[in-house]
């Protein structure tokens, strides 16, 4: 802590009008990002653009709110360190690259071929960039939304207790979101909100399973980071038989209702059916137990521990993935399978070829699609990629994806720095989510869906800003003014 001569650390300050007046924006903003959180799984994942619209109006409006808090504070201490500074300035300048490839002031040279080609008979086309523009915009905003939730997630995460509310608000978000999955499914309601969304795989309230797994999973990493932690005190022994017979007693006495949301997401999980989901999990959960526990008897008998539930969970809710692990390479119009991925994957790379520098424009693959579809897809409309990574790259060029990827690089890293913190469990949620999102990301585009992109946003920004604001308080408590 700084202190100034003469005044004791531990005198409390009084309250002045202009603190109180810097606290309420705080906590606005707090009670803003919880709100957002709460709502956007429930109208379909947020999917429709009046929904999208609404979580970027909202996400800026917090913004300004929160601003004038650090203006009645300008002495307020942020936590910026080097590499989430770089991580932050990386991102603004891929947002600009895309303001750019959906303006019409730029060289003649770069102008999309395809706008080129018509604007000269076509009124009102103007080149640019992008060959779509206006899903350009959209794209823009969205990413915008993203970034400026995380920003205030990592400003929320100056205050531990606030921090760690936000992710209680997410994980019984999440947990009603598999329950209602989980009734779905046993009740036989295959329509929401006027929108039929089919059974045989639980979904929640979005359109697709694999991006219901998706949310749910971000949930379910962080329910195990908290359930190795509420168990690792007491567990460890000189054999490994009476340490798993204290792992078992203390996930059923002491800590039962973390257990029971655990087994509840975990099966709301299994019971979505994606493969992509399953195995982005396993991996997930490896990484985060391997960089929180490290090596040894204790990490085997809790993953042993976990695994013998999971097992229980897959052999009961998990039905709907162990019969789709079994067909992996069918195709069909609508389940793309393997075959389709890697179809769909091939014709990308060839739309990445066409410019691989300047790129498509953020969010015009659909229209790119319809330029480079082929017989293989003689009616079926891929919107997406199935990976968003190539995606990102076909869209964004290769310049501006480097910087994008070197941006959540650096995010993840400044998480996995701190995920051995035994005091915060946040740092080591947020690198499993950035490794359970990221390979997901692989085979489908569950990032590219607004409430688990949202909710994305909220804990890695929590998890950076608790990495972050503990390295900045053990710097300044060394220092004494």
């Amino acid at each position: 802590m700084v202190t100034r001569p003469g005044v004791s650390s531990a005198e409390p300050s009084k309250p002045t009008i202009a603190k109180s007046l810097a606290e309420k924006p705080s906590a606005v903003t707090t009670a803003g990002l919880a709100l957002l959180i709460v709502v956007t799984p429930w109208p379909l994942g947020s999917v429709r653009p009046s929904a999208v619209w609404l979580i970027v109006l909202a996400s800026w409006l917090l913004l300004a709110i929160r601003g004038i808090g650090l203006l009645l504070r300008p002495r307020a201490g942020i936590a910026l360190p080097a590499d989430v500074f770089l991580a932050a300035v990386l991102l603004i300048g891929v947002l600009g690259w895309a303001i750019v490839q959906a303006s019409p002031s730029v060289p003649e040279g770069w102008v999309h071929p395809l706008r080129a080609a018509v604007a000269g008979h076509l009124p009102g086309v103007l080149g640019t960039i992008s060959l779509d523009p206006d899903r350009t915009v959209e794209a823009t905003a969205r990413l915008s939304a993203w970034i400026v939730i995380g920003v205030l997630a990592h400003l929320a995460a100056r205050d531990r207790d606030r921090a760690r509310w936000l992710l209680r608000i997410f994980l019984a978000t999440a947990t009603a979101q598999a329950i209602v999955g989980l009734l779905r499914e046993g009740l036989r309601i295959d329509e929401l909100f006027g929108v039929p969304l089919g059974l045989g795989r639980a979904s929640g309230t979005f359109v697709n399973a694999n991006h219901f797994a998706a949310y749910v999973n971000v949930a379910l990493v962080a329910a195990t980071v908290l359930l190795l932690d509420a168990i690792r005190a007491r567990a460890d022994a000189p054999s490994a038989v009476v340490a798993l017979a204290r792992t078992v007693r203390r996930l059923f006495e002491a800590h039962a209702p973390l257990t029971a949301l655990w087994a509840i997401l975990a099966m709301g999980s299994l019971a979505s059916g994606s493969r992509g989901g399953f195995l982005s999990l396993v991996l997930a959960v490896a990484v985060v137990a391997s960089a929180r526990l490290g090596r040894g008897k204790l990490l085997a008998v809790l993953l042993a521990t976990l695994a013998g539930l999971g097992t229980i969970l897959l052999l009961t809710a998990g039905v709907p993935i162990l019969e789709r692990l079994d067909q992996l390479l069918p195709a069909s119009e609508l389940e793309p399978g393997a075959g389709g991925r890697i179809a769909i994957f091939a014709v990308a790379l060839v739309g990445w070829l066409e410019r691989p520098w300047l790129g498509h424009g953020l969010g015009a693959w659909p229209a790119l699609f319809h330029h480079l579809r082929d017989e293989r897809f003689p009616t079926v409309v891929f919107d997406y990629v199935h990976n968003t990574w190539l995606e990102l790259l076909v869209e964004l060029g290769a310049p501006a994806f480097v910087a994008l990827l070197s941006a959540l690089c650096l995010l993840t890293w400044t998480c996995l720095r701190a995920a051995r913190r035994r005091d915060d469990p946040l740092p080591a949620i947020g690198l499993g989510v950035a490794v359970l999102v990221g390979a997901h990301s692989l085979v489908d585009f569950p990032a590219q869906i607004p409430a688990v992109t949202t909710c994305l946003a909220m804990v890695l920004g929590l998890a950076v800003g608790r990495a972050a604001y503990t390295r900045f308080s053990e710097k300044n408590s060394k220092l004494k003014i």
